[in-house]
């Protein structure tokens, strides 16, 4: 069984069991199990059967004073799962419903949690940021047919941002064919190669020493391609779940074998969803990346995330969201007592 015990709780002693003890100005908790609190507060743990954990009462969240005010709880917001750390949002239309409003919303939400983040000494050089979101078809069919190819209906194709270094053309061409080369023998094709349009002007000196090509591959299964001879978009035989799993082989296999000594990250590699990120400020991703403004790049959820960087230094591929999730980056527990 495991307990949740708030700080907020203005006797936090009171949910633990009667032979867990106090003293005059800290709690001390003894029992056979593991204690977690926030990183922010003072504390020691022990994996051993007995257990001490000391936490200032100083650090509790209280709204009797100004210094620990908190908004009242209110729809999905609840003071007491606050925390501080990065800058982490998330906007959506509940009925998933895709639209550019979404992308836009989110803009404004990402803004928002500049103080969450940090910059260098030069101001444009941020420490990450950047957004996920489900793919914009319509979008990306355009591109594709501007670039001479067709893609199949929406979750039949795999699309994401790709790290690459700005290498002459030749090495280039060969980390390309490495990664084909690897998705063929996965009974994966890749149809085709877009290049993210940017602009770098907006680069501090930092992130700008260090900026990669950015492109997107279009990945399908074998037999899922759409063309003018070919059109198989029907979903009776067609398998989401393998088609995820070769494409989790592909980027695992694919960073093993250009890895990042080259420079080499996917961003995302999804038919679900995709990252935009990079060694950014907040106000500078939309700005960046032109495509999160275009009117046909629509989306029915956008996750953001403003990153401040703690024990790394701030890096192109060390910005988030990940392939699957944002987090702060700490260990932000409210406080757990595990059996």
């Amino acid at each position: 069984m495991t307990k949740a015990v708030h700080f907020a709780n203005p006797d936090p002693v009171a949910c633990l069991a009667d032979n867990e003890q106090t003293e005059d100005h800290h709690h001390t908790f003894t029992k056979d199990r593991v204690l977690l609190t926030n990183v922010e507060d003072e504390f020691r743990l022990d994996i051993n059967p007995s257990v001490e954990i000391e936490a200032a009462e100083d650090v509790l969240r209280s709204n009797s004073h100004w210094a620990g005010a908190l908004p009242a709880a209110q729809g999905l917001y609840d003071p007491n799962q606050e925390k501080d750390a990065c800058g982490v949002g998330f906007v959506c239309q509940m009925q998933g419903e895709p639209s550019h409003r979404i992308v836009s919303d989110a803009r404004g939400l990402l803004c928002n949690m500049t103080h969450r983040g940090a910059t260098g000494a030069d101001t444009r050089d941020g420490d990450g940021a950047g957004l996920m979101c489900s793919i914009p078809h319509e979008f990306f069919e355009h591109e594709a047919n501007t670039l001479g190819f067709k893609l199949p209906s929406p979750g039949h194709y795999a699309v994401g941002n790709v790290f690459f270094k700005p290498d002459a053309p030749e090495a280039l061409a060969s980390e390309k064919k490495t990664f084909e080369g690897i998705a063929d023998s996965l009974n994966l094709r890749v149809l085709g190669w877009r290049e993210v349009p940017r602009d770098n002007s907006i680069l501090g000196p930092a992130a700008l020493s260090r900026e990669p090509l950015v492109l997107q591959p279009f990945v399908v299964l074998n037999g899922h391609e759409s063309s003018p001879d070919t059109i198989t978009n029907g979903s009776s035989n067609f398998d989401n779940q393998y088609f995820e799993r070769q494409l989790y082989v592909l980027r695992k296999h694919a960073t093993h074998s250009i890895g990042l000594a080259k420079w080499f990250y996917i961003c995302s590699l999804s038919n679900k969803v995709i990252v935009y990120k990079g060694q950014l400020s907040p106000r500078q991703v939309y700005d960046y990346f032109f495509d999160l403004n275009h009117v046909l790049f629509a989306a029915h959820f956008c996750m953001v995330h403003s990153r401040f960087s703690t024990n790394t230094f701030p890096s192109w591929d060390r910005a988030q969201p990940m392939r699957w999730a944002a987090h702060n980056g700490q260990a932000q527990f409210t406080l757990y007592i595990i059996s």
